[in-house]
C-alpha cells in the first residue's frame, strides 16, 4: 500500500509474451532488447488527503481501500467497467479518477510500474516531505509513457494531493 491507504501498482503486464512485448525494445541496434526506466517523485498532500471521507478517496482513485477491486468489480484485478452507471445515470467510476485517466481508451497496461513509499521529513522548512517514488518501465517511452502521463497532467482527480517533484529518465541497456 502507499501512503495514501491504497493498494498500489495493481495493472501490470501479465503474460510472458505481453511483459516481452511492452517492456523489451524491438528496435535494431544497439537497443535492441533493452527498456527505459522513468522515475519520479511523487509528494503527497496527506494531511488534506486524509481530510477526505472514505468515499471521497475511493472515487479519487476509482478502487475500494479495503481490497483494491475497482468500484466495480468484487476482487483487486478485476476489469474495471468503466460503462457502468449507478442507479441515476452516474458513471460508478469517475470520469477523472485515477484508473480510468492512467488507462485512457486502451484495455491493457502499457507500462511495468511500481511504486516506493518515501519519507524524507521535516524538510528544512519543517514541512512533511513523504510520497511515492513511481518506476515505469516500457519499450518506448513517446509511444507509452508520454501519453499516460499527458492525460494524468491534465485530467486526474488525484493531482490536487500529489506534487511531482522531480523526474528522470534511464536508458537501460540489454
Amino acid at each position: 500500500r502507499n501512503l495514501m491507504g491504497q493498494v498500489d501498482g495493481t495493472v501490470n503486464p501479465g503474460s510472458d509474451a505481453e511483459f516481452d512485448s511492452l517492456i523489451w525494445s524491438t528496435e535494431a541496434g544497439w537497443f535492441e532488447d533493452g527498456t527505459t526506466m522513468v522515475l519520479r517523485r511523487l509528494r503527497m498532500d496527506l494531511d488534506g488527503w486524509d481530510a477526505l471521507d472514505r468515499s471521497a478517496m475511493e472515487d479519487v482513485i476509482g478502487r475500494r481501500l479495503s481490497d483494491g477491486a475497482p468500484l466495480t468489480g468484487e476482487r483487486e484485478h478485476d476489469d474495471p467497467d468503466f460503462a457502468a452507471l449507478d442507479g441515476a445515470g452516474v458513471s460508478l467510476i469517475a470520469p477523472g479518477a485515477h484508473i480510468r485517466v492512467a488507462r485512457g481508451s486502451g484495455g491493457a497496461p502499457t507500462i511495468l510500474r511500481r511504486g516506493y513509499n518515501y519519507d524524507d521529513s521535516p524538510d528544512p522548512s519543517g514541512a512533511s516531505d513523504l510520497g511515492l517514488l513511481f518506476c515505469s518501465y516500457q519499450a518506448d517511452i513517446g509511444a507509452q509513457f508520454v501519453p499516460m502521463q499527458q492525460r494524468l497532467a491534465d485530467q486526474d482527480l488525484l493531482n490536487t494531493w500529489v506534487t511531482p517533484v522531480g523526474s528522470a529518465v534511464f536508458a537501460i541497456l540489454p
